[in-house]
């Protein structure tokens, strides 16, 4: 489950849509949520998300 959210997040990163208040929760809720990553990458994961979201 946090695999899909990370990916779909990195399509809207890349792609230059704008981060909804919804993929943002999403997000924080990814460390706790299942899937193949640990909960430490899937954190380290969502912070280089924030600072992508951040450079743009």
């Amino acid at each position: 489950m946090a695999d899909e959210v990370s990916n779909a997040l990195i399509d809207k990163i890349q792609t230059g849509k704008d981060l909804t208040v919804h993929d943002i929760i999403e997000l924080t809720f990814t460390p706790i949520m299942g899937g193949k990553q640990s909960k430490v990458d899937k954190i380290l994961q969502a912070i280089r998300l924030v600072k992508d979201v951040d450079k743009n």
